[in-house]
């Protein structure tokens, strides 16, 4: 419905679709499903968290009026969508604009930097580790998963081998030895996208996603 705006929370995005004409006319659409789902996946974990706290007050400048205005519920939304575009998008915005975004939250950004996030499409990588990626064959299923996942690799691996799994706010929820085949119960994880990562000795085996119901 027209004049009624998106919001974000809820583990939801409220979406008007006739605002969305709107928001397409004005080019800001991508900005605001990008502002609403930081609202809907990042605030609970972070908006309160003493890193993101520390950050925000080391840091000489918001990003927005808007977050300086409402720093406790609207800072995170806005300033993640500029950590995107400094981060992965740096050649689509000016050279004054980047500087501008670096110079006032650099801590927020640093911050956004530490956080283990799935950025797909914008990006195939992952906010877990850079380490180089060992040749290995891995399974993971099924997708959506109910109360189980399965770990296949077609060979055996050494005992300190892991696979970890990441809620879509960055929090581990699972980590355990991965050798060979096993099963990692999630009977008890909510439903939403989940990222998994599998690593040994610094090196990273695999990244990748997977729904759980």
């Amino acid at each position: 419905m027209p004049g009624y705006p998106f919001g974000g929370g809820n583990n939801s995005i409220l979406i008007h679709t006739g605002q969305s004409a709107l928001y397409i006319a004005d080019g800001i659409l991508e900005e605001t499903l990008v502002h609403e789902a930081s609202h809907t996946s990042l605030d609970a974990a972070h908006a309160a968290a003493p890193g993101w706290l520390a950050a925000q007050t080391a840091d000489p400048d918001f990003i927005s009026t808007y977050a300086e205005a409402n720093p406790t519920t609207e800072d995170v939304a806005e300033s993640y969508l500029t950590w995107i575009a400094v981060r992965h998008r740096a050649s689509r915005i000016s050279l004054q604009n980047y500087d501008l975004i670096t110079q006032a939250i650099p801590n927020r950004l640093a911050y956004f930097d530490d956080m283990p996030c799935d950025l797909y499409p914008i990006t195939s990588d992952v906010g877990i580790a850079t380490a180089e990626a060992a040749p290995l064959s891995l399974s993971i299923y099924p997708t959506p998963a109910n109360d189980w996942i399965t770990v296949r690799t077609d060979q055996t691996l050494s005992a300190n081998a892991r696979f970890e799994l990441f809620a879509a706010d960055g929090r581990m929820v699972r980590s355990t030895n991965l050798n060979g085949q096993l099963r990692v119960d999630v009977s008890d994880a909510t439903s939403g996208i989940y990222l998994w990562r599998c690593h040994v000795a610094g090196r990273t085996l695999g990244v990748g996603t997977i729904a759980i119901e």
